[in-house]
This record gives structure tokens, C-alpha cells and sequence, in this order.
């Protein structure tokens, strides 16, 4: 759980920096945060998934690393005259893959008897590839293990930008809700200063312009009452995905809902490198990879050599030398065993030879394939760095709207409380009713709700623009 425990640290520090506080509720905006990430169940599989890519990575480091492999090859039990005999093959064998298939091996065919004990064909040999496409192959191997990794990596990270993004997204439909709130006891207010002016001006109780006021009025209070039922069902649904207990009060919307304390700072776009934009960068690394495996030469050259003591087709030690080559379905290997302590023994000639048409013709079709599949990606390319173009344009837009939403909201707010202020004021000198003041002091709230509202969509502004890109830099 090491990697899970860093790359969730990484995204907490995302509220750390925006500086949450926790004026309004007993539960801070990040404690908030932490547990609705912690209880994101996709979060803990992609989890499981980075340790799944970190433990595949190595079996392919493994795989493609040094090996050695030891045998006993085929043994044999036998019974001649009541004497017990036993003949086995042994062999070892390392190899060096990075090192142009660097390959050792020693094998020896084992005889033994009640007589004699009889070792030939012991067998020392060397070989490498000179030329070959398996070196290209295990590059782009071990390029693509380790890109599945550094993309279970991504997939967290981008999954948390989205869990965060709709931790502000409920947080942002309850501060609506509030809003809702203070929008029906505007309406609420409105009513009774109307209502409270129809009772000054002498109309009775049994009027029907005394009798639909009050009935407004009746009706406001049953709206406000509605909309407060909403926000309570909703805060105790946010809380219970935050993993706490829902023990706020909800006697007033904004003594009850965590509080963005200091507003966030819009990101440009064009902050980030252009490399880094998600579309560009998949499109990039697949033309990298495959263009490297195309790379790979058709033509394969190895080749060995060896020792051999007591060479059964020499019937002496001898010097073993060989030479194999791959082109096309067009196989051909030669190999020669000079004796080196007899004189009657003559060298022995090894050859084969191996055609495929078949394997020919596909390789040309298959290099047609390969220029059309480099077109493509050069296309999807050149089509990721236009939607990138797109998305600057669009989100340069987005955000000139929601700084002057912002700046509307904020002025709104400083005339409302100022106007909350004088009216205090004068409705504890006798001048104004209870009612308007409170109209005042609820125009007051509700432009706080909206301010705060346009912090929390600048925040989701900044993790929708976050989540265009790969941030490999934050994932170590």
C-alpha cells in the first residue's frame, strides 16, 4: 500500500495549498477531502493496480534479464548380466540478453558402468547475435512494461483530480442549495414587508387583499421550509461519502457547511508544458514504441564457438565454429568441427538451408502496413496538438467568464454588506422594521453564498484544466 499512500498524499497536498479552514463547520474542508477520497472505491482498485504494474515490471525486468538455466537432460537406468549402467546428458546454459544474446553452455553426454566410466561430446560453446532484431524486441519489452506502470500510475492520479473534482462538485450543489435557501426568504421577506403594509393601511382580516398576501406569505414559508429540506438531505448524503457523522446544525445553511477560506488561483492553461497535454502525449509514445519495433532489421546473423572434447563425429576434441542467418523466411546456418589432436580425423561440415516464399511475400505486405500505420499516427498527432489549440481557446474562455462572474459576485456582496450594516443601524434606532432589515441581511447572505459559489467553480475550473495533462513530475 506504500504507492497508494504516496499518490494520495500527493492529491491531498492540492488542499493543503488552497487553504481550507473550518470557520462554519466542526469538519475542515480537508479532513472532508481525505475521507471522500478514502472512501472512493475505484481509488483503492487502482491502488491494487499500481502494485499489480510494479510486480509485472519486475517479472519482465526478469525475464529479459540474465538468465541461467540448468539440466540433467534425459537419464538412463539399465540392467546388462546383472550389472546396473547409467548414461546422462547434462547441461548449463547462461545468457546475457543485453549483451546481443551473449550466450554460454557446457554440455557432455555421461556414461557409467561396473566396467568403465565414459565422458564424450563434452561440449563448450559461445555464441552472439551480430546482427539481429531480439535486441529491438527486449528495448521495446521492457519500454512497455514500464510504460503500463507509469500508466496505472497516471490512471490514479487522474482518478483522483475527478474524485476531487466531484467532492467540490457536491460541495458546490450545497452551497446552491442554500442559496435556494436564501433566495425563497428573500421572496419570504418581500411578502411580509407587503403583508405588514396592507395590516398599516387598515385592511381587515376578512379582505381578500389581506387574505391572498397572508396566503403568499404562508405559501413563502412552505418554500423556505421545502428548499431547507433539500439542503439537509443533501448534506447528510456529502458527509456520509466523507466518511463522518453528519452532527452539524442545519437551523442556519452557512453555520453548517465547511467554508472556502482563502479563494483559489486560477491556472492558465498554457502553465503546463504542451508535451505533457493527455491526447498529445498517448499520441507521441505510440508512434515512439511502434516506430522502434518497425526499426527492428529483418535480417538476423549469429554467431558460435566452441570446444568440443572427444567429438564423436571427429572421434577427437575439436574446434567448433558456425554462422546462422535469418532473411525474409530465408534460413541458413553452416558449421565446421576441426579435430585438434588427431590426424586421420577430417573436419566435419554442418549445413542447412531453409526457404518460405510465403514468409517473403508477407514481409513486403507487412511493410506497406507498417508506412500507412506511420501515416496514421503521424495524422493522430498532428490532430492532438489541434485539440490542444481547442482547448486553450476554450478554457481561456471559461475562465475569463468565471473571474467576472467572480468579480460581479464580490461587488454585489461588499454593496449588500454595507447595506446590512447602515440598515442595522437604523432598525435599532427605530427607524426601519425587522423585516426589512432582515430582507437586507439575506441579500447580504445569499451574495456570500454566490461568492463562495465562484470560488468553488474556479476550483473545479482548475481540476478540469489539471486533469487535460500527465503529471508524471508529481508521481515519484
Amino acid at each position: 500500500m506504500k504507492l497508494r499512500t504516496k499518490a494520495l498524499a500527493a492529491v491531498l497536498c492540492c488542499a493543503v495549498r488552497l487553504g481550507f479552514a473550518a470557520e462554519n463547520s466542526s469538519y475542515s474542508l480537508s479532513s472532508l477531502l481525505s475521507g471522500y477520497l478514502s472512501n472512493d472505491a475505484e481509488l483503492k482498485k487502482l491502488a491494487l493496480d499500481i502494485q499489480k504494474a510494479s510486480l509485472s515490471s519486475k517479472i519482465t525486468e526478469i525475464n529479459n534479464g540474465f538468465s541461467v538455466t540448468l539440466a540433467t537432460g534425459t537419464m538412463t537406468f539399465s540392467s546388462v548380466n546383472d550389472k546396473l549402467s547409467y548414461s546422462v546428458n547434462p547441461s548449463v546454459k547462461a545468457t546475457l540478453p543485453q549483451a546481443n544474446n551473449l550466450s554460454f553452455s557446457a554440455s557432455s553426454d555421461i556414461s557409467l558402468s561396473a566396467l568403465e566410466k565414459t565422458m564424450h561430446n563434452t561440449a563448450l560453446n559461445l555464441s552472439a547475435d551480430i546482427v539481429s532484431p531480439e535486441k529491438t524486441k527486449r528495448k521495446v519489452t521492457l519500454l512497455q512494461s514500464n510504460h503500463e506502470l507509469l500508466n496505472a500510475r497516471r490512471k490514479f492520479q487522474q482518478r483522483s483530480l475527478a474524485v476531487e473534482k466531484a467532492f467540490y462538485s457536491e460541495l458546490k450543489l450545497l452551497y446552491e442549495n442554500a442559496q435556494s435557501i436564501f433566495s425563497a426568504k428573500n421572496t419570504l421577506y418581500d411578502d411580509t414587508i407587503k403583508f405588514e403594509q396592507t395590516k398599516a393601511q387598515g385592511f381587515l382580516s376578512s379582505s381578500s387583499t389581506y387574505k391572498l398576501i397572508e396566503m403568499k406569505v404562508k405559501s413563502d414559508e412552505r418554500s423556505v421550509a421545502s428548499a431547507t429540506r433539500v439542503f439537509i438531505h443533501n448534506k447528510a448524503v456529502f458527509y456520509k461519502k466523507c466518511g463522518v457523522a453528519n452532527l452539524e446544525d442545519t437551523t442556519t445553511p452557512l453555520n453548517c457547511i465547511p467554508a472556502v477560506d482563502v479563494a483559489a488561483s486560477p491556472i492558465k492553461i498554457k502553465t503546463f508544458p504542451v508535451e505533457s497535454y493527455k491526447t498529445i502525449a498517448d499520441a507521441v509514445w505510440a508512434h515512439e514504441i511502434n516506430s522502434q519495433s518497425r526499426s527492428a532489421p529483418e535480417f538476423g546473423l549469429s554467431a558460435n564457438g566452441g570446444y568440443t572434447f572427444k567429438n564423436t563425429r571427429t572421434d577427437s576434441d575439436s574446434v567448433d565454429a558456425g554462422l546462422s542467418a535469418d532473411l525474409s523466411g530465408l534460413k541458413l546456418s553452416t558449421g565446421v568441427s576441426v579435430p585438434v589432436n588427431s590426424k586421420k580425423a577430417k573436419p566435419a561440415v554442418t549445413l542447412s538451408a531453409t526457404a518460405s516464399p510465403n514468409t517473403r511475400r508477407v514481409s513486403k505486405l507487412e511493410k506497406k502496413q507498417d508506412a500507412i500505420a506511420d501515416e496514421q499516427e503521424r495524422i493522430a498527432i498532428a490532430s492532438a496538438y489541434e485539440a490542444y489549440e481547442e482547448s486553450c481557446v476554450e478554457c481561456d474562455e471559461n475562465l475569463d467568464d468565471l473571474l467576472w462572474q467572480r468579480s460581479t459576485n464580490k461587488e454585489n456582496y461588499d454593496m449588500y454588506d454595507a447595506l446590512e450594516k447602515d440598515l442595522l443601524k437604523w432598525y435599532q434606532e427605530g427607524y426601519i422594521k425587522r423585516s426589512e432589515y432582515l430582507s437586507a441581511k439575506n441579500n447580504r447572505d445569499l451574495y456570500k453564498v454566490k461568492c463562495i459559489i465562484s470560488d468553488i467553480e474556479l476550483i473545479i475550473y482548475n481540476d478540469t484544466v489539471k486533469a487535460l495533462f500527465y503529471h508524471d513530475d508529481e508521481l515519484n
